[in-house]
């Protein structure tokens, strides 16, 4: 039932098409030889997660983010050591990714509420030759909201000391597209400013990302990768906690990589 159900939430066929989605390690969820009533959400399965669903005796772990963000070419020490953990305590691991970004109440939608937009619809990220629903794109909630005030509302819910922005903060933004994560690349910006938008929010972008949306008239505001999706995260661990209440679903941090001194 809990497999069915994520599947609902989060259709795989609304992520990347080469993206990681389901049981990276394990078996079948509907097994019967380990207990699911307390499950594990996170954003990454780091040591420090699994060991946390080790110590309170848990046999799945709901993960963003596989073990690698990138193919196992080879066997690293760190990727060892997560999967002799999994496997010797009968751990199975789920990856949710960009099917979640996509979906309704997912990482994106999150992030969009979040920013402060009403949400007129889904924006599609094009990949080859496909449409996938990874963003959002909205309007202000509060007519008249500048770039420098949604940065400002975002560091304070999100909870961070900085955020990044190009482009005048004093500029009134009047429609804004939303993809959380690694959400940005400078061959969309034409489609973006077609579709009505003057801003672009996401987890993270690059100096050439920024370089060619201030020379082509695109704001940005760049949060945190790991702030942009843990919210999406937590909202998966609520939707579960209530779609089955006699169960347990503990959010555990994984925690940002990068600190900003």
């Amino acid at each position: 039932m809990l497999f069915q159900k994520i599947k609902e939430l989060a259709p795989s066929e609304n992520g990347l098409s080469d993206d990681l989605y389901g049981l990276q390690f394990g078996s079948v969820l509907n097994s019967e030889d380990f207990n699911l009533h307390k499950v594990i959400v996170c954003l990454d399965p780091t040591k420090q997660v699994i060991l946390e669903a080790i110590k309170q005796k848990i046999h799945l772990i709901i993960s963003h983010h596989g073990l690698t963000h990138r193919p196992l070419l080879y066997w690293n020490d760190l990727v060892l050591d997560q999967i002799k953990l999994l496997a010797s305590n009968n751990i199975r691991l789920f990856v949710m990714h960009t099917a979640w970004d996509a979906a309704q109440e997912g990482v994106s939608e999150t992030y969009a509420k979040i920013a402060g937009l009403n949400i007129e619809g889904p924006y599609y990220w094009h990949e080859k030759g496909e449409r996938k629903p990874l963003g959002r794109i909205g309007v202000p909630f509060r007519e008249g909201t500048t770039l420098g005030e949604m940065a400002d509302s975002l560091k304070r819910h999100l909870q961070l000391t900085s955020v990044h922005i190009v482009g005048d903060p004093d500029k009134v933004i009047n429609r804004a597209v939303v993809v959380g994560g690694k959400g940005f690349k400078a061959d969309s910006i034409t489609d973006v400013l077609n579709q009505g938008a003057d801003t672009y929010i996401t987890g993270e972008f690059t100096y050439a990302d920024a370089v060619a949306a201030q020379h082509l008239g695109l704001n940005l505001i760049g949060t945190s990768h790991y702030a942009s999706e843990k919210i999406g995260m937590e909202r998966l661990q609520q939707l579960l906690a209530v779609s089955f209440a006699r169960d347990e679903f503990i959010f555990v941090e994984s925690g940002d990589p990068t600190t900003i001194i």
